[in-house]
């Protein structure tokens, strides 16, 4: 590439108006990766064309260099600036069926998915045998959740394909698309026809992904077997110690090194489930039974260190064990019940909104908790009416001191552990784990959650949705504060009238950031119930530069759990649930008290977020729990366009998020006067 830029320089030097020489220098330029050159040359030949061309020739040649460009501007991750020039290029040439694929791939890349399959849609119109556009358009409307749509482009895909040459990806992404439905058979058999075409590239996560799937539905042996072949491909060279995974390998990829440490992980978590089936959830925990470090290095999809290594005994292998007996029809019917009454349960938990799959096995899982929870919480209230105390065991508790004798009183944790355990069935191969049984290294760190609603120029699909009303609480907080927090924790002023008033006017992150210069943080204040005047610590509002990426930020909430703040959540919970027992107990029920106390409980536990994953689902499945328990279900659905945490997230005070969730969530007896002032609403808890 070097000495091929050298002889279009010299080129240049003889005849600098020859377009075609400027052309072809700023392709192997790009090339090189010297894109700034590479655009400049483009532009030159661009100003050339019409020395030497007319009419609609020109305008051909003016669509092709609008192309050239826009690759340029999409290897550089600038998106926008991509698209502006595809859409000249498909004005210019609209039958450039290559122009609209691309413009697809940047208009996705951005989050506008609606858009994307639009110009998916004019490529294949053009070239219905165009398998990117197919294959495209199927990954976006997968994405998007649109499963009906990603199905039939991914159809169109493979029916252009060989039966004996598939599109690998295409049955990879069909069968991840199925696995996340909670649909793990299909997904295993998607699995097992892409890997009869071996691709060593997809070999690993192809494996992983079906490991995951056996390990979900309980075949462990198969899932154990999975895992271990991940571990020992060939492509990575062999190590005498199983959890031993080295940085290179025979050209297997990051990716596929990053599935390989993962199948470590989730290995021993299959054994450790296997060997704990026989036994109530409620005489184990995993969150207590597992290193501290095996769970953070877990989190992290990072690969087993030494550390861990000499400190974690590997779990027994498989034993021989007969299958278990059938139900009996007695039993069927009273388990096909039980399934039904679930379901109807668990259907609430689906979003209505973009990037959101119907995960059946997952809402089942959600409907089955929530039973557990609300059956155990009716215990509670029937020994407090009868003036005892619920005491349960603390072997199972992932409370990390133990009880007295073993034993301690039913609390807010006791319940979370309920729906955390199920949440951690419904699919093990995500890392829900409570933050304060990592290292204790990690704890005191901060480790949390990080939600982008845009990163880069990319909106996030399923919460971009959030960016607005974020970002004029954003401004609110800066307002009030008068400064930032940066990455070594130091304020960033911005309390002059000028950079005020430049915030009150910011539209985007972009503003913002001109406005901070640096990478920075708010904590939105929130207020607590249990203790009047105490303000408590809320989500983070973080906005960041993304490196080597032209006016590209990130916006997004971090969540940094901490002992200190730990403790302040503990103890409003412990305030917000005694209050949920306090109006479960009377008789009759005051059904509006006891609708805001557990709406009050559900605002605090969102804004927690003391799981690594999973916080969103089990808070609702809360909700749907206690009101069930009550006596006063909750049969309607999410809105549109409407999440749930995200409400309580963004408010500064339970009283806000009860006034958005109550006009369309509670039952008519539960909703009275529970809607009220933010400013004037006193505890409800003693």
């Amino acid at each position: 590439l070097t000495g091929a830029v050298q002889d279009f320089s010299g080129a240049i030097e003889v005849e600098p108006r020859y377009a075609d020489t400027w052309k072809r220098r700023g392709q192997a330029r790009c090339a090189q990766g010297d894109t700034d050159a590479a655009l400049t040359d483009f532009q030159r030949w661009e100003s050339l064309l019409p020395l030497w061309l007319r009419g609609k020739d020109l305008e051909l040649a003016r669509a092709e260099c609008c192309m050239e460009k826009s690759l340029v501007h999409q290897k550089r991750r600038d998106y926008r600036s991509a698209c502006k020039e595809l859409q000249v290029a498909v004005k210019l040439d609209p039958h450039n069926q290559l122009a609209w694929n691309m413009l697809g791939l940047c208009s996705t890349s951005q989050g506008n998915i609606s858009d994307g399959v639009a110009a998916y849609e004019k490529a294949v119109a053009l070239n219905p045998e165009l398998k990117e556009a197919w294959f495209n358009m199927g990954q976006a409307l997968k994405e998007s959740g649109q499963v009906k749509g990603a199905e039939r482009a991914f159809a169109r895909l493979l029916a252009l394909d060989s039966s004996d040459a598939p599109s690998l990806s295409a049955l990879r992404i069909l069968a991840q698309m199925r696995q996340q439905q909670g649909q793990h058979k299909q997904a295993i058999a998607l699995v097992n026809k892409a890997l009869a075409h071996k691709k060593d590239e997809l070999t690993v996560e192809l494996l992983f992904l079906r490991a995951i799937c056996h390990h979900a539905l309980g075949e462990f042996e198969e899932a154990t077997a999975d895992y271990q072949r991940c571990l020992t491909y060939t492509g990575v060279p062999k190590s005498s110690s199983p959890a031993c995974l080295r940085p290179t390998g025979r050209g297997v990829s990051e990716d596929a090194l990053a599935f390989q440490a993962l199948s470590f992980y989730q290995k021993e978590l299959a054994l450790y489930l296997y060997h704990h089936l026989d036994r109530p959830t409620s005489t184990f925990c995993m969150d207590k039974d597992m290193l501290p470090l095996f769970k953070e290095l877990w989190c992290k999809k990072a690969p087993p260190t030494p550390e861990l290594l000499l400190q974690y005994t590997l779990q027994p292998p498989i034993t021989f064990s007969p299958s278990p007996p059938l139900p009996s029809q007695k039993e069927s019917a009273a388990i096909f019940q039980l399934l039904q009454q679930a379901d109807q349960l668990g259907v609430l938990l689906q979003n209505n909104h973009q990037g959101f799959l119907e995960n059946v096995r997952q809402r089942r899982a959600a409907g089955l908790a929530a039973i557990e929870l609300a059956q155990a919480v009716q215990d509670v209230v029937a020994a407090r009416r009868c003036g005892n105390q619920c005491w349960v065991s603390s072997v199972g508790s992932s409370l990390p001191e133990k009880g007295a004798h073993g034993r301690h009183t039913f609390g807010w944790r006791d319940a979370m552990d309920i729906l955390v355990k199920w949440r951690q069935l419904a699919e093990p191969n995500d890392q829900v784990v409570w933050v304060d049984l990592l290292t204790r290294r990690e704890f005191e760190q901060g480790f949390g959650s990080h939600t982008p609603m845009f990163s880069g120029q990319t909106k996030c699909v399923r919460y971009f949705m959030n960016f607005r009303r974020a970002l004029e609480l954003h401004k609110k907080v800066l307002l009030k504060e008068g400064h930032a927090m940066n990455a070594h924790n130091h304020p960033v002023p911005c309390g002059a009238p000028q950079q005020q008033d430049s915030i009150k006017a910011a539209k985007s992150a972009s503003d913002m950031y001109q406005v901070l210069q640096q990478d920075s943080w708010v904590v939105v204040p929130i207020a607590s119930v249990s203790t009047p005047g105490h303000t408590m610590e809320g989500t983070r509002l973080t906005l960041v530069k993304v490196p080597n990426q032209p006016d590209g930020f990130e916006f997004s909430i971090r969540t940094p759990v901490t002992p200190p703040r730990w403790e302040d959540f503990d103890q409003e919970l412990k305030a917000a649930w005694e209050g949920i027992l306090q109006e479960m107990a009377k008789d009759p029920l005051d059904c509006p008290a006891l609708a805001r106390a557990i709406l009050v409980y559900a605002y605090y536990w969102y804004n927690f977020m003391p799981l690594a994953r999973g916080t969103a689902a089990c808070g609702y499945t809360t909700i749907l729990s206690l009101f069930w328990a009550a006596g006063m279900p909750i049969t309607a659905s999410i809105p549109k366009d409407y999440q749930v945490d995200w409400e309580a997230i963004l408010a500064q005070h339970p009283q806000q998020f009860i006034d958005s969730v109550s006009h369309w969530m509670l039952p008519e007896e539960a909703k009275g006067a529970i809607q009220g002032s933010a400013t004037t609403t006193t505890t409800t808890t003693s």
